[in-house]
C-alpha cells in the first residue's frame, strides 16, 4: 500500500506511541546503568583481590628468600673465615682454602667507641 492510502494516526494515538517508545528507552537505559554499576563494583572488587594476592606472593617469596643462615659449617668456595671473599687486582678473587666457621665461637660484637669530640644528643 502506498503511504497515502493508509489511515493517519490520531494525535491521541502518536503521542501515546511516542509515550510508550520514551518509556522503553528509559528502562534499557536504567537496565543498562545498573548492569555498568553492577561491573565497576566487581571490576574494583577484583582489582583490589588482585593486587592482595600480589603483595601476598611478594611477601611470602621474600620470606622464603630469607631462609635462616647456618651458624657453623664450610665457608663458600673462595670464602675467608669472615664470610667475604678477597679481590685482588682487576676484579681477580684471590684462591683460598675451604675453612669451617662456628657463629657460636666469635663471641659478641665490640660496642663501637664513643668519640669525645663530638657533642651528646639531648632528647
Amino acid at each position: 500500500m502506498s503511504p497515502a492510502n493508509e489511515i493517519r494516526k490520531s494525535k491521541a494515538e502518536r503521542t501515546s506511541e511516542a509515550r510508550e517508545k520514551a518509556r522503553l528507552i528509559r528502562e534499557a537505559q536504567l537496565t543498562k546503568d545498573k548492569r555498568n554499576k553492577l561491573l565497576i563494583g566487581w571490576g574494583i572488587v577484583v582489582a583490589v583481590v588482585a593486587i592482595l594476592v600480589v603483595v601476598g606472593l611478594v611477601v611470602t617469596t621474600t620470606m622464603r628468600q630469607n631462609a635462616p643462615i647456618a651458624d657453623q659449617g664450610p665457608t663458600p668456595a673462595n670464602g675467608n673465615v669472615n664470610g667475604g671473599i678477597t679481590l685482588l687486582a682487576n676484579t681477580d678473587v684471590a684462591k683460598l682454602e675451604a675453612a669451617t666457621v662456628d657463629a657460636a665461637s666469635v663471641g659478641e660484637p665490640r660496642k663501637p667507641r664513643r668519640l669525645k669530640w663530638l657533642p651528646r644528643c639531648r632528647s
